[in-house]
């Protein structure tokens, strides 16, 4: 008896795309439109994080919280958080972090919420000005930019 398994054959896997999916399908396309010149980049916060604990703590529930960054890795591997967002164990909604994004809504009801801000986030004058000036950039400079070390 001790052997026996209690958990069901199925889990009922559901059918919508995580939402760190969706950023790092357009963290990719970045990297394709401007041939590996800017880039971007998803990074998760994991349990152990300060930051993480602390939020944790205080709404008193578990999340998972990602970060999308663009980054130019000719320049020093220069990094600009374009946005964060952050979620439950559902999915969805899922919140946009204050602060990372102007003029965001605060809660995406569902995956076509998330991608119709996506869209609109990426596409935005702020985000071409970024990725923009990045590139103008690169372009201008003879090599990689070093660190000066004081």
């Amino acid at each position: 008896m001790a052997d026996q398994s209690f958990w069901p054959d199925e889990f009922g896997e559901t059918q919508i795309v995580a939402p760190v999916t969706l950023l790092r399908q357009q963290a990719a396309q970045l990297g394709q439109k401007t041939r590996g010149m800017v880039e971007a980049q998803v990074g998760s916060m994991t349990e152990g994080h300060p930051l993480y604990d602390a939020i944790s703590k205080a709404t008193g529930r578990p999340f998972f919280r990602h970060s999308f960054k663009i980054v130019a890795p000719s320049l020093d591997g220069y990094t600009y958080e374009l946005f964060t967002i952050r979620h439950g164990i559902d999915l969805y909604p899922v919140q946009i972090v204050p602060g990372s994004f102007s003029g965001a809504r605060p809660e995406l009801q569902t995956e076509e919420d998330l991608l119709e801000w996506l869209k609109g986030v990426l596409g935005s004058d702020r985000t071409k000005r970024i990725v923009g000036s990045l590139l103008a950039q690169i372009r201008q400079s003879p090599g990689p930019l070093r660190t000066l070390r004081v």
